[in-house]
């Protein structure tokens, strides 16, 4: 959706928070059970503001065309909003992405079980032996299965993918923990399955 050019009306920043803050819930209740909403922002982008609605399926990967079928439903919500009265601007409702970064405690519930990458400096994986480290020594990335997070220590559980111990690492400011998917191909047939397809002469 697209709204008409307004130059009399440019939210502020408290209102462009206030703006995100009250429309998460109400995109939420208007979504299907199957449908998981990961963040709604509300940002000016080359001279426009978008508003934008990213949203993913609790059981496999959303499509465009549901993407879509999201935004039409949201229209006519969206247009009786009372904060976006004045307001020009695009919707877009789209996957965040699959690589993307986890920033709230909802996310590091809802992705529990999947695969995530940590990257900056890692302040450790095994305290005794990080105790024992120099700091050019400690890892720069740690990765593996998604287990658990606690907030009041920003403490990341996770599973090694090869030798299914599991470890936690604390997190530090400049450290951000993404979603990484392991991206399968697939497999190419083989010189038997391709023979048996074709007719003896």
């Amino acid at each position: 959706m697209k709204r008409p050019a307004s130059p009399s009306t440019q939210p502020k920043p408290e209102q462009v928070q206030a703006i995100q803050q009250a429309i998460f819930p109400l995109v939420e209740s208007q979504l299907e059970p199957r449908y998981f909403l990961v963040d709604v922002v509300f940002e000016k982008e080359a001279g426009y503001w978008y508003l934008r609605v990213y949203v993913d399926l609790k059981e496999g990967s959303i499509s465009i065309s549901e993407c879509e079928a999201i935004s039409r439903s949201l229209d006519s919500v969206l247009e009786t909003f009372p904060l976006l009265a004045d307001v020009a601007y695009n919707l877009e409702v789209s996957s965040p992405g699959l690589f993307r970064p986890l920033k709230t405690v909802r996310e590091f519930t809802f992705y529990q079980g999947e695969p995530v990458r940590i990257t900056g400096a890692i302040e450790s994986r095994n305290k005794k032996k990080a105790a024992k480290a120099l700091p050019s020594e400690l890892p720069t990335v740690a990765e593996g299965i998604l287990i658990g997070f606690d907030e009041a220590r920003k403490a990341v559980m996770l599973r090694d993918n090869k030798t299914a111990k599991t470890f936690e690492v604390c997190l530090q400011d400049e450290q951000a923990v993404y979603l990484n998917p392991v991206i399968r191909f697939p497999e190419e047939e083989d010189d038997t399955s391709l023979s048996s397809a074709i007719d003896p002469v």
